[in-house]
């Protein structure tokens, strides 16, 4: 099995109104079995997330059982050494709409305000008013 790595960047000059947005969809394989997947971002936070977390998900867009390792990231863009991740371990369990729990990628700068924080360009996450993050699968779904 082959590994993934997934990268989605959103431009969030387009989306500055937008609560939740979901990645052009992208897939996987489990034996010869297509996963078809999709990340959801909430650029503005989200409520049930708690405050200092990057709101991102991974959601499975197929109805049936699935456990699987996954690495959800947010890349520095001016200094690759600085880009945030977190690992997880999910079961997706039969729903079109169910998705892992989001990461907690805890750090001061996620609790700033609009114009300081993740989003400073200064920071290097957000470079000409876009972001990007993704997800790397380590290996095929169990």
């Amino acid at each position: 099995s082959q590994a993934l790595t997934y990268i989605w960047e959103v431009n969030l000059d387009e989306f500055d109104r937008v609560s939740n947005l979901y990645s052009p969809p992208f897939a996987s394989w489990n034996g010869s079995v297509e996963e078809p997947w999709q990340l959801q971002f909430y650029p503005h936070g989200k409520a049930t997330v708690k405050s200092g977390c990057l709101a991102l998900f991974l959601v499975h867009r197929k109805i049936h059982h699935v456990q699987m390792d996954y690495t959800l990231f947010l890349i520095n863009q001016k200094d690759e050494n600085d880009t945030v991740s977190v690992d997880k371990h999910s079961t997706f369990v039969n729903s079109e709409d169910g998705w892992g729990p989001g990461p907690c990628i805890e750090d001061e700068i996620l609790n700033s305000p609009p114009s300081e924080g993740i989003y400073a360009p200064e920071r290097g996450y957000v470079v000409d008013g876009k972001i990007k993050i993704g997800v790397r699968i380590p290996t095929d779904p169990i």
